[in-house]
């Protein structure tokens, strides 16, 4: 009887091990996660931040990756977390491993290159990489990447630099007239406040304004016109109070731009027979302001300097008439082009202009010379179709300033021995154009 209680006892002992053996292993495991920190438990587990925390820790406390973190939270960034953010991993199965770093590892990005040269510029007096960029629309940070400066101070007369950017001048004028783009700063800087045509650089402006948009100190002007000139060396000539830079074909004969008095300065030019472009820049300080362009050839034929073209005058040789053809009637603002003539003896009809940049009907001439004559009485004869005058030594002798239909005009004058300046002057006014000078010894 003793030995049967003692059986059912250890069948009982039995039966309450395996049942609590089966409670044990059939009980839920207690994540180590705060209970707060739990959201959806049956489809993921999430982690509030902790002072102290960082991604790697939080991995391992959640037993999951980094990359899955930040792949499940749309991290971009290991190291940007923040206490009281809430990280969450879900249920799901493990995210893929990330690929493999690329073999050989990708170049960096190359650096940008900076665009092409548009066009080189030559540093002058006063020049600085701030106003060479506002002139040409440009950012001096683009000039000195284009030529590998590291100094924006370190630029200095004469340097050429590469602007990358195209530049385009405003046409030249070949009308006659000066194109004129007024500013109202020293520096030719930004947009010009004024744009106007000016017959000829010749200003004596006192103490006073240019315009009346632009201020009586610290302004500066740009002239631009392109110019006939014939084979030889011309000389040209600038005066001005304050500075002045001149162009000939886009490069630089003369350099005076510093604050000065009115000062003369010249520059020889070779030139070939055609168009040339000329450009004058110029500034003004403070005080009077004035500003003068002259040209004429060293040696031979030129724009006389001298009023009336008297005897006295050097600037065209004996025998020679120099040319100066006008795009309108009336010999206003300086020619369109210039040449040597031979003789005035033209026919062009109605079809044919004179020259380059001329209009076949409506345009105007004048002729200078210096001649050798004996003394006595001379008729002069001027032919022409539409308008003539005549000058012998300052002295008009014919003036028919008027439309006429080829008709032949007569003028006497009595001269002594020696050189004598004579110009003619001719206006065309539509159909026939023609004159033709000659002169004959009465006594």
């Amino acid at each position: 009887m003793k030995s049967r209680r003692s059986l059912c006892a250890l069948i009982v002992a039995a039966l309450l091990i395996t049942v609590s053996a089966s409670a044990v292993q059939g009980a839920p495991v207690t994540s180590t996660v705060p209970a707060q920190d739990l959201a959806h438990p049956s489809s993921s587990t999430c982690y509030t931040v902790q002072p102290g925390d960082n991604l790697y820790r939080i991995s391992l406390r959640l037993g999951v990756s980094m990359y899955a973190l930040m792949q499940a939270n749309g991290l971009s960034n290991p190291n940007h977390v923040y206490v009281g953010q809430v990280l969450c991993i879900g249920n799901t199965a493990p995210p893929p491993a990330p690929p493999p770093a690329p073999w050989p590892a990708p170049r960096p990005a190359p650096r940008p290159v900076p665009s092409a040269c548009g066009f080189h510029y030559t540093v002058a007096y006063g020049d600085t990489l701030g106003t060479i960029a506002a002139r040409f629309g440009t950012t001096a940070y683009a000039i000195m990447l284009r030529n590998g400066l590291s100094n924006p101070n370190f630029v200095y007369p004469g340097q050429v630099l590469c602007i990358p950017v195209p530049y385009t001048p405003p046409p030249p004028s070949t009308s006659g007239t000066w194109r004129g783009e007024y500013y109202n700063n020293n520096q030719l800087a930004g947009a010009p406040s004024v744009v106007r045509y000016n017959s000829a650089i010749d200003f004596d402006w006192g103490l006073g304004s240019p315009h009346p948009q632009i201020c009586a100190d610290n302004f500066s002007v740009r002239w631009t016109r392109k110019l006939w000139l014939n084979t030889g060396t011309w000389r040209f000539t600038t005066t001005t109070d304050d500075g002045a830079r001149l162009y000939v074909d886009d490069v630089l004969v003369i350099d005076q731009w510093h604050e000065q008095p009115a000062t003369t300065y010249t520059a020889d030019v070779p030139l070939s027979a055609g168009y040339h472009t000329v450009r004058m820049e110029y500034f003004e300080l403070t005080g009077p302001a004035l500003a003068h362009l002259s040209w004429g050839l060293v040696g031979g034929f030129g724009p006389c300097p001298t009023p009336g073209f008297l005897t006295a005058s050097p600037c065209a040789p004996t025998g020679t008439w120099f040319g100066e053809y006008y795009n309108n009637m009336f010999l206003a603002g300086g020619p369109t082009f210039t040449r040597t003539d031979a003789a005035v003896d033209f026919d062009w009809g109605r079809t044919t202009p004179p020259g380059p940049g001329v209009e076949k009907y409506l345009w105007s001439a004048r002729w200078r010379g210096n001649f050798y004559l004996t003394g006595g009485t001379y008729r002069f004869h001027v032919l022409v179709d539409d308008g003539a005058r005549l000058f012998v030594d300052g002295k008009i002798v014919i003036d028919r300033w008027v439309d006429n239909p080829g008709v032949e005009f007569l003028g006497d004058k009595h001269l002594s021995t020696g050189n004598h300046a004579i110009k003619v002057e001719y206006y065309q006014k539509g159909y026939d154009a023609k004159i033709k000078l000659w002169w004959e010894k009465l006594n």
